[in-house]
């Protein structure tokens, strides 16, 4: 480029870091947005606030412990599950519009509301470094993590026949959530393999025990809710086509 320098050199790491405390409660006001809608306009739908509160808590707690350590392995997973509070806590507030709606139509929509309103949790909830590899690695473990709990939710749902029970649609929950998270390690597994990597029996396992309890335990205070507060058991009900679909009211008789 004449005589402005080199076109090509290394990696130049930005860190973008949000100029107020403003952009952090962006996450807040799209939840607020959300329990103002109609279908939320009841004291019940407030109780989602708690898991998010209790993830937020947890993974704040977990970081300060383990400051010294300097684990970044568990630092990725805890930003992630903070960032994933917000989009699960999304997809509770619209699943009362989903409910007894086709399977995939309401799978679909799910999705679309977790995926969008965690990734904005996740961009707006720290400093963002461009061109820093663990930045990307913790905005794609919480993009796909979304797409596992919805798809694990739908397939759940399914499996259950129909029928309502918590210990059944937990169990359901990790197995396949299990085999959902097995499924995506697959491919980074057999692309090791061909480049030669040694035995990774063990180093798999531990990360995919890693990624099913960091999902797991992102889904867990959102599933108590749901079998705790009569409000959003509805709702999950309705939205995973659990029990028997309510029959609307008849009209009354016209006056003569």
């Amino acid at each position: 480029m004449g005589g402005l320098g080199a076109t090509d050199g290394p990696w130049v790491v930005s860190t973008w870091t949000p100029p107020s405390a403003l952009p952090r409660v962006i996450p807040w006001l799209g939840l607020l947005c959300l329990l103002l809608l109609k279908p939320n306009r009841l004291g019940p739908a407030w109780w989602i606030l708690a898991p998010v509160g209790v993830l937020l808590v947890v993974g704040w707690t977990l970081q300060a412990v383990s400051k010294d350590s300097a684990d970044d392995f568990l630092y990725l997973l805890l930003d992630a599950a903070k960032a994933l509070s917000f989009g699960l806590a999304a997809g509770w507030l619209v699943a009362g519009s989903l409910q007894w709606k086709h399977r995939f139509v309401a799978f679909a929509a799910f999705l679309a509301v977790v995926a969008p309103a965690s990734l904005v949790a996740f961009l707006f909830g720290q400093p963002f470094e461009f061109g820093d590899f663990e930045a990307i690695q913790r905005l794609i473990l919480v993009l796909v993590a979304g797409g596992v709990l919805a798809v694990a939710l739908s397939l759940a749902g399914r499996l259950s026949r129909g029928r309502y029970s918590p210990a059944r649609l937990a169990l359901w929950l990790v197995v396949v959530a299990g085999i959902l998270w097995a499924l995506v390690l697959t491919p980074f597994v057999a692309l090791a393999m061909l480049r030669g990597a040694g035995a990774l029996f063990s180093e798999t396992l531990m990360v995919w025990l890693a990624m099913l309890a960091f999902s797991l335990g992102a889904l867990l205070p959102f599933l108590l809710l749901t079998f705790w507060c009569g409000y959003y058991r509805e709702r999950i009900k309705g939205f995973l086509h659990l029990g028997e679909r309510p029959v609307p009211a008849a009209a009354p008789p016209p006056v003569s």
